[in-house]
């Protein structure tokens, strides 16, 4: 079962948690500067482009600052993958505030 993303009328956020459960020890969570997230449903496009992806555990979006946080499983995924994932759904990586946890 897969949530879906959530966003209060005309919110510049999105956040959905994949149903899929995650490996204990595995997780990280990176945040990617992104462009493209002008328009009012780009984040939640973006969160329900990923949550369907193997090894997504957490997404939140936020347009405002231009950025993902994105909690994946490092058993199932690299950042480069997790980043490569952002590209396919028609976002580019761009500049701004970006970093990993762990």
């Amino acid at each position: 079962m897969h949530t879906r993303p959530t966003s209060a009328r005309g919110s510049k956020y999105a956040a959905v948690r994949s149903a899929a459960p995650p490996v204990p020890g595995h997780m990280r969570r990176v945040t990617l500067a992104i462009n493209g997230l002008y328009y009012e449903h780009s984040p939640i496009g973006l969160a329900y482009q990923l949550q369907g992806s193997t090894g997504i555990v957490d997404v939140f979006v936020d347009s405002r600052r231009g950025t993902a946080s994105i909690t994946f499983d490092e058993s199932r995924l690299s950042e480069k993958a997790v980043e490569h994932l952002v590209s396919e759904c028609g976002y580019e990586l761009g500049r701004g505030e970006a970093g990993a946890e762990a």
